[in-house]
């Protein structure tokens, strides 16, 4: 539609699905460019570089077609310090009030919300994960002077909330005690949405709560996780890459409980669908996040296994994979398994939901955000 009404602009794309798929998009003559990986300083240069097919040929890291061929630029190689990035120019989104009240799976206790990342990479290589093909197993992360830096900057232009978006935030829980510290020194409320396994609120040897690490995040003005339980079957999670994350299903209800208790709204993730996983096993799943929900996480997504390209997954799946590019999402199948169709898992999608979380998924269906805790 944009290229439709307005010809001459140039339309660039990046992200995941872009990166590992970019000759489909750029067949398609609607998009100019694909930036591939992390597009801080390409799409810099690529500003710059506009004009000539031989300036675009000069940008590492992107794909264009020129003149019907597609050509594809030498990777840009990961910013080993992330602390060179400016922080992002919030006054050409101040007159938008960016966020308007709504956060990720939720209403904000601001208007005025920002989005957070202190860090890159993932160590842990769950083969379904964009994380590691985009941002790689290397842990890269800001100084704790950049990250209190951005806090102030944030602050003189009255934001008043961060959701902090790090892939893996408690990888290192003494680094996060730290950043907890700083974002509570400022009194900014915060929410955290890249993800916290239960293991990591767990005491060292994995045997009861880490109340220690709740209760900071609560005195910190955090009042909403995202729990990535991803499933309670250890099978699933070392197939997959994530094995080493693996908790005893018990201890999780104690985490549960104990989050509710602190007054931190929970809300869990899990995964279905994966192509070994038979009908009983997936109702299993339902049943489990059923039990936390009773036992106090506040509601839980049930994310498909979707093979996102450049993922390992990706290249197991492929001859498998049905529909269309918009059907790469987590709420959507777009792969038959041995014991559904995509079209029958997107058909139960509902039922499953509303098993799970009762009515509360109808208000989240129509509006878009989870109604949070009643308390």
């Amino acid at each position: 539609m944009i290229k439709n009404y307005f010809p001459t602009l140039k339309i660039v794309v990046g992200g995941p699905h872009f990166t590992y798929d970019y000759e489909a998009a750029l067949k398609t003559g609607n998009v100019d460019v694909v930036v591939r990986g992390e597009g801080d300083l390409t799409l810099l240069e690529l500003v710059k570089a506009f004009g000539s097919a031989n300036a675009l040929s000069s940008v590492s890291g992107i794909a264009f077609n020129d003149s019907g061929k597609i050509v594809a630029t030498e990777a840009r190689a990961f910013l080993q310090d992330l602390d060179e990035l400016p922080f992002p120019a919030y006054e050409l989104v101040e007159k938008y009030k960016y966020g308007g009240g709504k956060a990720h799976f939720g209403m904000s206790k601001h208007e005025k919300i920002a989005e957070f990342f202190t860090s890159r990479g993932c160590p842990i290589a769950c083969d379904f994960c964009y994380a590691v093909p985009m941002h790689g197993r290397k842990y890269r992360k800001n100084s704790l002077g950049y990250i209190e830096a951005h806090l102030d900057h944030l602050m003189r232009w009255g934001y008043e909330e961060v959701i902090m978006e790090d892939d893996n935030l408690l990888v290192d829980k003494e680094r996060a005690k730290k950043i907890i510290k700083s974002i509570a020194k400022r009194n900014l409320a915060w929410t955290e949405i890249g993800g916290i396994n239960i293991t990591q609120l767990l005491t060292k040897d994995r045997s009861d709560v880490d109340k220690e690490m709740i209760d900071q995040l609560k005195e910190s003005g955090c009042y909403r996780i995202y729990l990535a339980i991803e499933s309670d079957d250890p099978n699933i999670l070392r197939k997959h890459g994530k094995g080493v994350y693996s908790f005893d299903r018990d201890v999780a209800v104690r985490v549960a409980g104990y989050l509710n208790k602190a007054g931190i709204e929970a809300f869990g993730g899990f995964m279905i669908g994966f192509p070994e996983q038979s009908v009983h096993e997936i109702r299993a799943t339902l049943d489990y996040a059923k039990m936390l929900r009773e036992n106090g996480l506040d509601y839980a997504i049930l994310f498909n296994a979707t093979p996102i390209p450049g993922t390992a997954f990706y290249k197991a799946q492929a001859s498998n994979i049905v529909g269309i590019a918009e059907d790469f999402v987590y709420e959507r199948a777009n792969y038959n398994t041995p014991s559904f169709s995509a079209e029958q898992f997107n058909a139960l999608y509902d039922i499953f939901m509303e098993y799970v979380n009762g009515p509360d998924h109808k208000t989240w269906k129509k509006t878009g955000v989870w109604p949070g805790r009643k308390s």
